[in-house]
């Protein structure tokens, strides 16, 4: 996670969220970048700050951490199933 910056880690989180409430196990179907970005918060021509353009291509950086898996709208966790059956020790051990 230190590879990540904050918007990115919300993007992260976002995508731990969603793949929660999947009906398959670890996989997220139909998501684009751009509809992860909205969820996370991120928006478009925010006057702000340019955190739109400096999230791009976030999926594929995941994807380069071997945090995920992409096959076109389709975003795998990897290792989901064995992250969620750590047991909270296991978990403060792993940190």
């Amino acid at each position: 996670m230190l590879a990540l910056t904050s918007s990115q880690k919300v993007m992260w989180i976002t995508l731990l969220c969603l793949v929660s409430s999947s009906e398959e196990e670890g996989i997220i179907r139909n998501i684009t970048e751009e509809r992860l970005k909205l969820l996370s918060g991120i928006l478009p021509n925010d006057p702000i700050s340019d955190e739109w353009k400096e999230t791009d291509d976030t999926l594929d950086h995941f994807k380069k951490l071997k945090m995920i898996e992409l096959n076109g709208e389709n975003v795998t966790i990897l290792n989901f199933a064995k992250r969620q059956n750590l047991t909270l020790f296991e978990a403060l051990i792993n940190v």
